[in-house]
């Protein structure tokens, strides 16, 4: 049942929309990782939560923020979140999230079985991954969109 209030005309009411993305043990393939997302419903007045697995052979996912850090329109440096306190005020709020302009996203695959007969070192997020398995980086950039606007 929705609360009673009172809207301006044409106004509508959203659907609450909340997902978590995070990296789990494969359903499909027992220990291989995979990047999972964890999303909140209603179903019939209660909310549940609903896991789904969107690929599968996903070690370790990380973000990083592009931030305008002088308000020229141009990223200064990347950030994570932990770091979005870009005004120096002591606190990450809304005001600091207005200045990114984009999200780096960068994931760490690795293969579902053992590839190479000597142990490979790949580097990530300044981690070393050593072991048989195919490691590889990829990433992407992604520009926000109406930011600021």
């Amino acid at each position: 049942m929705l609360p009673s209030a009172s809207y301006l005309a044409g106004a509508r009411i959203m659907p609450l929309i909340s997902n978590a993305y995070f990296i789990g043990e494969s359903s499909l393939l027992p220990g291989t990782p995979a990047l999972k997302r964890q999303s909140m419903l209603v179903d019939g007045g209660a909310i549940t939560t609903r896991t789904e697995e969107l690929a599968t052979g996903v070690e370790n996912i990380q973000f990083l923020y592009g931030v305008d850090t002088n308000q020229d329109g141009e990223i200064n440096e990347y950030r994570k979140a932990a770091e979005m306190d870009v005004n120096s005020d002591g606190v990450i709020n809304s005001d600091d999230w207005e200045r990114v302009i984009t999200v780096k996203i960068d994931m760490l695959l690795i293969s579902q079985a053992p590839v190479f007969t000597n142990p490979q070192t790949v580097v990530f997020n300044g981690i070393d991954y050593l072991g048989l398995f195919m490691r590889q980086v990829v990433s992407t950039t992604i520009q926000i969109r109406n930011q600021n606007t």
